[in-house]
């Protein structure tokens, strides 16, 4: 799916632009994921499991934009990639199609803008036009920015998972959130 290019206004009240991720984004993308490691141990991955080689970044920005069933969004302050999000389907089978999950990351330099706000919305309104009817997240129990953002925007707290990460100094839990798309 193709979002197309729209420019929107933060806390700060600069503009940012904010379209969908194209294949040339590969790059940029790449160093912001690994740039975003760095900053964040909130992250599934850790530092060493990230790819830098923009490659495979390429063919899964290429599948985004073909599919009908998720999207990638990135969003920049000039050239510089700040932010990005992604939705795709929970699964393809037809008893769970209906279900999707999301995942946003955004430059430590430019948290607490209302920007992690901004983009769940516009997300989970896509994700309607999509068809899905449900949003389920997994969050770090320790990312209380991102279960800020995710409570303002409607999401219900389903459940812990205990010691769903494993850190260097033991483990954090993971918080599952939900979002009915139809209310």
């Amino acid at each position: 799916m193709i979002i197309p290019a729209e420019t929107i206004k933060l806390k700060d009240m600069k503009e940012y632009l904010l379209r969908s991720t194209e294949e040339s984004d590969a790059e940029q993308l790449a160093s912001f994921i690994y740039e975003l490691h760095t900053e964040c141990p909130y992250m599934v991955n850790t530092l060493d499991e990230i790819e830098t080689d923009p490659a495979p970044y390429e063919a899964i920005l290429r599948s985004f934009r073909k599919s009908d069933h998720g999207f990638h969004i990135t969003v920049y302050d000039g050239e510089k990639l700040i932010a990005a999000a992604g939705v795709e389907p929970v699964g393809f089978e037809r008893k769970v199609m209906h279900r999707c999950t999301i995942g946003i990351a955004i430059n430590k330099s430019y948290r607490n803008k209302g920007l992690g706000t901004q983009m769940t919305a516009l997300c989970m309104d896509l994700a309607g036009a999509l068809g899905y009817n449900v949003m389920e997240m997994g969050v770090n129990s320790k990312n209380t920015l991102a279960l800020s953002v995710l409570n303002r925007t409607g999401c219900r707290i389903l459940g812990y998972i205990p010691r769903a990460f494993r850190q260097d100094d033991g483990y954090d839990d993971e918080v599952y959130l939900w979002k009915d798309l139809t209310e």
